[in-house]
């Protein structure tokens, strides 16, 4: 647990090479579908891998964020670290679990009766994921600026 507070960064780079790994290699069989997100008049039809390698380019920015904070010395809040990264792969997991009951044998999942199910359960899990960023939002400028006021008075 210590190292999920002082080194998330690592969490976020592996998960961000295993979900670009991921894009690229396995879910084959969802390669063809695309994500259609309907927005007022519009659709904007995006390809899993695409999709797939927009969030682990997003990690991997993530992962940066805190490797920056680690090399100048700013303290992050422990609690919002820890919740922050949690919650954060906890969406990555969900996500990539989700076609397991759309494509399975038995589609006897209610949540995924018909194909936009899952582009609704997609929206919703990317949609908790971001607002998750508003914790590490919050955490990096409430340190930055602690860190900040300690170094001008010393």
């Amino acid at each position: 647990m210590h190292q999920l507070y002082t080194k998330p960064f690592i969490y976020f780079w592996f998960a961000s090479a295993l979900t670009i790994l991921t894009g690229y290699t396995l879910f084959t069989k969802i390669h063809s579908q695309k994500l259609v997100f309907n927005f007022q008049e519009n659709y904007f039809v995006i390809s899993n891998i695409e999709f797939n390698i927009f969030i682990g380019y997003i990690l991997a920015c993530i992962g940066l964020i805190y490797y920056i904070h680690s090399i100048f010395k700013i303290t992050l809040f422990k609690y919002l670290t820890i919740s922050h990264t949690l919650l954060t792969l906890g969406c990555l997991i969900v996500y990539f679990l989700s076609p397991m009951f759309l494509l399975g044998e038995k589609k006897n999942f209610p949540l995924f009766d018909n194909e936009t199910s899952i582009d609704h359960f997609i929206i919703i899990i990317g949609s908790i994921a971001t607002l998750v960023q508003l914790i590490l939002i919050s955490n990096s400028i409430i340190s930055s600026i602690k860190c900040l006021r300690q170094k001008i008075k010393l």
